[in-house]
């Protein structure tokens, strides 16, 4: 059965467990967070996430709205992250020190969620990026 294919837009956050595949794309100077993980209980809840963030408040929403979930699922069920990946707009493509300063802070906030184990990739704002999780849990990001 071929999975299902869930497309994150910007300034939403998905969850999924099974055969479901989660991307976004189309990623210049956005923020994208993917988190895969297990519940060592057994508990058959989510275990992948992706966010598309823009520098906007409703992306500043979807980054707590997931960060959130994730943490629900850790205190109300066990959720262990085993990979999480950050792919970012490379901060010294940009001269403008507000948005220098919301990819630090996005890193950051991030990792205190993963306990500092976070794989951050960092592209060119001028390059077209995707970031998913496929049915694996596989985590793959690149130029588009």
């Amino acid at each position: 059965m071929a999975a299902q294919e869930i497309d994150v837009g910007m300034d939403q956050w998905r969850c999924a467990k099974g055969n479901t595949v989660l991307s976004t794309g189309g990623l210049l100077t956005c923020i994208r967070v993917a988190i895969v993980g297990e519940y060592p209980t057994g508990y058959d809840g989510y275990d992948r996430f992706l966010v598309h963030i823009s520098e906007s408040p409703p992306g500043k929403a979807a980054a707590a709205d997931l960060y959130n979930a994730v943490v629900n699922a850790m205190n109300d069920h066990d959720f262990e992250i085993t990979e999480a990946t950050l792919v970012v707009p490379d901060p010294r493509s940009e001269d403008d020190e507000a948005f220098t300063g919301w990819v630090y802070e996005t890193i950051d906030y991030f990792n205190q969620l993963a306990d500092g184990e976070i794989e951050v990739e960092a592209h060119d704002t001028n390059e077209y990026w995707e970031l998913g999780i496929n049915s694996e849990k596989e985590i793959f990001y690149g130029a588009e």
